[in-house]
């Protein structure tokens, strides 16, 4: 009877080591939205598209980038402009497999406008939703989130948008609700007495690992655009899928100056990428 109890307990272990959560996975989705803004805007309710790229820390923490745009009008009817929202958020998740409730908050950078020059306008944001999974790795995602200006748009009155959202989720990587835990870490005394014996340790390499940066540039301009070679900087977003295949997001910024040195610009450039590794651990080429 001991035995079976022993047997018993093992497998219930074994089950719950096996059963993984959500943590360390890549979320890639996008979204409609639905937007109230703040009667002191003038503007009609508008829906909008949006799109997100997620990292799961761990199965309770994750961070966030997303944006979206509207087109609304005016409550008259006759004037319409542009607004876009480009977010970071902190995401804190109650664990889970196929119900994943969570709560976000933020800063947000929101720009308006349809052409230059722009209003820009600085807002701290927090939402709740709940992420309902389909199998491991496909999740429907509803939210809803307020978004509170830190800027004053007349005296004593700090705009307050709100918005409903509703996308799809796909989630990359990581555990994936029962995928195989990763291996466990080699004790310090074995890994000796491997290399002391002459043999190699495995190479795990760096699958699905977060990679966060920043860089320098030094931009050679095509000469139709009349512009000086000029440095500047940006950072990047990546995640590792596995150690052969990326995802990455970055952004870079310059200020150029025409040939002539008496004009000058700001030139912002995103991108996003698929990155092929060549996989190892010490020299990784891309």
């Amino acid at each position: 009877m001991r035995v079976l109890t022993i047997v018993g307990v093992a497998l219930v272990g074994g089950v719950a080591a096996v059963s993984a959560q959500h943590g360390h996975q890549l979320e890639i989705g996008g979204f409609g939205i639905y937007t109230r803004y703040d009667p002191v805007w003038g503007l009609k309710w508008q829906a909008g598209v949006g799109g997100r790229l997620g990292f799961f820390l761990s199965e309770y923490f994750g961070l966030e980038v997303d944006a979206s745009m509207a087109n609304p009008v005016d409550t008259t009817g006759t004037v319409a402009t542009k607004i876009a929202r480009g977010s970071a958020s902190l995401v804190l998740n109650s664990g889970g497999e196929h119900n994943v409730l969570y709560v976000l908050g933020g800063y947000t950078r929101s720009r308006w406008g349809g052409y230059s020059p722009y209003l820009w306008r600085n807002e701290v944001h927090g939402g709740i939703g709940d992420r309902i999974f389909f199998g491991s790795h496909v999740a429907l995602r509803l939210e809803g989130r307020a978004f509170y200006s830190l800027k004053d748009l007349s005296p004593g009155k700090k705009p307050l948008d709100f918005t409903g959202s509703a996308g799809l989720s796909f989630l990359l990587g990581g555990g994936g609700g029962g995928g195989q835990q990763p291996a466990p870490e080699i004790p310090k005394a074995t890994r000796d007495s491997i290399l002391a014996a002459g043999g190699t340790l495995p190479s795990t390499g760096h699958g699905h690992q977060l990679e966060i940066g920043g860089f320098g540039t030094y931009t050679r301009y095509d000469p139709v655009w009349g512009l000086k070679w000029q440095p500047g900087g940006g950072g990047r977003l990546g995640f590792f899928l596995n150690k052969y295949l990326g995802l990455e997001v970055d952004a870079n910024m310059a200020k150029p100056v025409d040939t002539t040195g008496t004009i000058g610009t700001t030139i912002a450039r995103g991108s996003a990428s698929l990155v092929i590794n060549t996989g190892g651990e010490h020299n990784v080429f891309f």
